[in-house]
């Protein structure tokens, strides 16, 4: 004998849940962001290819629209798994709408294909609907597949949803389908006045695809909100001396700077706080290995490793020390590559770890209690900062000095 019937009837994307009361029916819409990532699968543990060759994430926080008949019934940003607000199921033609503005709890991401173009809107078309008497229908859409606005929207959900990331209630502006105003060769660059560009790359390859840039760029952004963007004047000097400190091997972009690069500290330290901060979106802080999709070519020992390339960001690699000539007179210079390994350990391996906001505090002491905009800042004011914040021998002033000794980004 049969107690209970329990009955799904799945129609599509539709979930009919039976009720048994026959109250007017619900209906419910559900976004999703599909991408595809140039470098993923290089071990990092975040926004992976989950759907084969591409992955969808929900649209969380993500501002959407829903008409009948041609008029708006519900309007909003959609909830933590990307979903609306229940409405009253009348019978009609229904339309999906969805674009790239995402805010949770006032942090904003808005991305725009170009600074002179308005929100690239994504929907789906429901026809025909009938009344359900007793039943909430969920439609679920997939949106924005081989968009650059909708990867990098990825990104950012994915973002919004992490804790301690050193976002702040404000806007973060992304322009997905252009190049950096006035900095000829750079495809991605944050420029200081509240503006991400993502371009593309002396190959054509739009860098929207490349999750590691775009978290890379945001990663310019957040420093520059928390502390500063201290001096970047990267003057560079491996040259041909040291190739393997150098960038004269970088075809896909610029030589400005790239990850292994001899170059001023304060500069050693923007670049390598961007590929840090990439490393720990798409990485558990837990974790024994950071895996991180660099975006230019790569020299090693003569051979030249083409991008994305597979790096380990919980590596000590010492790289200045190992392959360049250390200025052990001023300690004025470094590579991003140790920077980024440094931060990485100082953020996360340990019970005396440096967050965000640690982070801040350090580099506004260092630069005697404001913003460090512009300033060249070298290991040791860093050093003196953290003594002056925590005391000499704490566990976290012996965190410090012990990790900038592990990574190689003190040579005195």
């Amino acid at each position: 004998m049969v107690n209970k019937l329990f009955m799904l009837l799945i129609v599509g994307t539709a979930l009919w849940v039976p009720s048994t009361s026959f109250a007017q029916g619900k209906y419910k819409f559900c976004g999703r962001w599909s991408y595809q990532f140039v470098d993923e699968g290089v071990g990092e543990d975040h926004l992976l290819h989950n759907e084969g060759n591409f992955g969808r994430i929900d649209a969380a926080y993500t501002w959407a629209v829903i008409w009948r008949d041609g008029s708006s019934v519900w309007s909003g940003y959609m909830d933590a798994d990307g979903c609306t607000g229940e409405i009253t199921a009348l019978a009609g033609d229904y339309k999906f709408w969805v674009t790239t503005a995402i805010n949770k709890d006032g942090t904003k991401f808005w991305i725009w294909p170009t600074d002179d173009e308005n929100w690239q809107w994504f929907s789906k078309d429901y026809p025909d609907q009938p009344e359900r008497p007793g039943l909430v229908v969920t439609h679920t859409a997939f949106f924005g597949f081989g968009e650059q606005t909708a990867a990098a929207a990825a990104v950012a959900t994915h973002l919004v949803q992490q804790p301690n990331q050193g976002l702040l209630e404000r806007k973060y502006n992304i322009y997905a389908k252009q190049d950096c105003l006035g900095q000829a060769g750079f495809a991605g660059c944050y420029d200081t006045v509240d503006h991400v560009y993502l371009g593309d790359d002396n190959f054509g390859n739009w860098v929207a695809f490349n999750k590691s840039i775009v978290a890379h760029e945001i990663g310019h952004y957040v420093q520059d909100k928390l502390f500063g963007r201290i001096d970047n004047n990267y003057d560079l000097d491996g040259g041909d001396e040291f190739p393997m400190c150098s960038c004269d091997h970088v075809e896909s972009s610029n030589q400005a700077h790239c990850i292994q690069s001899r170059e001023h500290q304060s500069a050693a330290q923007v670049e390598g706080f961007a590929q840090f901060y990439a490393a720990d979106l798409y990485n558990e802080g837990s974790g024994s290995t950071a895996g991180f999709g660099y975006y230019k070519e790569v020299n090693v020992f003569g051979f030249i490793l083409d991008p994305p390339v597979a790096i380990d960001v919980a590596i000590p690699f010492k790289w200045m020390e190992n392959y360049c000539m250390p200025d052990f007179l001023t300690g004025a210079k470094g590579t991003e590559l140790d920077w980024a390994t440094f931060y990485w350990e100082l953020n996360n391996k340990t019970s005396s770890a440096f967050s965000y906001t640690d982070l801040e505090d350090v580099y506004e002491q260092a630069c005697g209690g404001g913003h460090c905009s512009g300033e060249f800042m070298t290991w040791f004011p860093l050093a003196l900062a953290v003594t002056d914040l925590y005391g000499p021998s704490t566990p976290k002033a012996l965190h410090f000095s012990d990790t900038s000794e592990t990574h190689g980004v003190v040579h005195f």
